[in-house]
This record gives C-alpha cells, structure tokens and sequence, in this order.
C-alpha cells in the first residue's frame, strides 16, 4: 500500500517506507543522467542519496529496531 485509504493511519513502517521510495526515485534517475553523462559528482550525490534512503528504509524494519 503507497497510499493509505481516507481516513486511515499510517504507521511508522508504512511512512518510512513511502519516504524512502519517494526519495529514491528522482535520485535514480540523477544516477542514470550521471552514468549516461559520465559527471561524477551527481553520480556522487545520488549514491549517497540512496545509501540514505536505504538506511530510511531499513530503520523502519522490526528487526533492525528495538522493539519486539
């Protein structure tokens, strides 16, 4: 589920997650112009762009948090 239906709440999981995607997808597409045009520092700025995304990601996992 991206989107919650109307008058729904979100979790943590399920916000963390849409964040992340969001965020990534425009940092994919400045990976790919970055490779094609072969201009390091964007290729720069979104591999670190999507470690963070991916951190965002895995942060809202049960497992890599402290919770049961």
């Amino acid at each position: 589920m991206i989107l919650p239906k109307r008058g729904e709440i979100w979790t943590y999981k399920e916000r963390a997650k849409f964040f992340a995607l969001a965020g990534s997808t425009p940092l994919i597409v400045f990976l790919v112009i970055g490779i094609a045009l072969g201009i390091w520092p964007i290729i720069l700025v979104s591999v670190i762009g999507l470690l963070g995304a991916w951190m965002i990601w895995l942060g809202a996992q049960r497992k890599f948090r402290d919770e049961p």
